[in-house]
């Protein structure tokens, strides 16, 4: 009778602990011993929290920034083609990363843009003594429009140096149209139309602007200060590194740079 109660009062708080039961023999005595269930909750993978890029906000990446171009004036640049884009690289001489530096008069390297894919926007500070920079911090993409923030520093001359700061990205090409919210810039101008062009001393060349032939011979440079002799389809006159010259029929011959050897101009109608 007592093992009756016993096992009945084991089997009790069996029943209420929720455990599993085992039964054991130990000398001819089942006995119902109980194993406790595992209440370890089960372990989950840490997902590492990843915050995307703002849905509106376009990528972009540095072609060239620096301090020292040819380009005098303040202006933005929306570079759609790959002849606008070497233009903009020959007259502004700005300092491409990776590519080796030319020496003046070799052929010039340009960097190679995927234009169906891609597009280029350029902005230049303008002329200042040392202490200034620009940089192209973000770009907004908005239903109609494609927004260009711009960060300048406009601290005073630290050094007297003369720095023409700039910044040059590529990023998703877009048909939207793109403006600076900030009002630091105008709309930016579609496309480069200055043309460099590089003639040894001696030879002569036939350049097309605007459907109409130009010949231009450089017939010499010597003197000091050094100026370049040039033949524009008969006209003759000089020029220095620097100087302009509107011909007959308006086309204006501007020199950038010069050796002996070679006259860099150039050709705007």
């Amino acid at each position: 009778m007592k093992l009756i109660i016993v096992a009945i009062f084991v089997l009790s708080i069996i029943s209420v602990s929720g455990c599993t039961r085992e039964i054991q023999s130990t000398g001819g005595l089942r006995v119902l011993t109980e194993t406790k269930e595992d209440i370890t909750p089960p372990s989950f993978t840490e997902v590492p929290n990843v915050t995307n890029v703002e849905a509106d906000k376009l990528s972009f990446e540095t072609v060239s920034k620096g301090f020292s171009s040819w380009h005098e004036e303040r202006a933005a640049y929306l570079i759609t083609n790959s002849s606008d884009w070497e233009s903009l690289i020959r007259s502004t001489k700005i300092a491409i990363p990776d590519f080796p530096k030319i020496n003046f008069g070799e052929e010039m390297v340009i960097p190679k843009i995927d234009f169906k894919e891609e597009m280029v926007i350029a902005v230049f500070q303008g002329t200042f003594g040392s202490g200034h920079g620009i940089e192209i911090t973000r770009i907004v993409e908005k239903e109609n429009l494609l927004e260009i923030f711009v960060r300048e520093n406009n601290e005073s001359n630290v050094m007297p140096v003369e720095t023409r700061p700039y910044h040059v990205i590529k990023t998703a090409k877009s048909w939207k149209k793109v403006i600076f919210p900030e009002g630091n810039f105008e709309i930016v101008k579609s496309g480069y139309s200055a043309p460099i062009r590089i003639l040894r001393v001696g030879e002569t060349k036939t350049f097309m602007i605007q459907t109409k032939d130009y010949e231009v011979t450089i017939t010499k440079a010597s003197g000091m200060p050094l100026k370049a002799e040039f033949t524009l389809n008969g006209e003759v006159f000089e020029l220095e590194k620097g100087q302009a010259y509107e011909a007959h029929g308006g086309l204006r011959v501007k020199v950038h740079n010069m050796t002996e050897e070679f006259v860099e101009f150039e050709l705007l109608p």
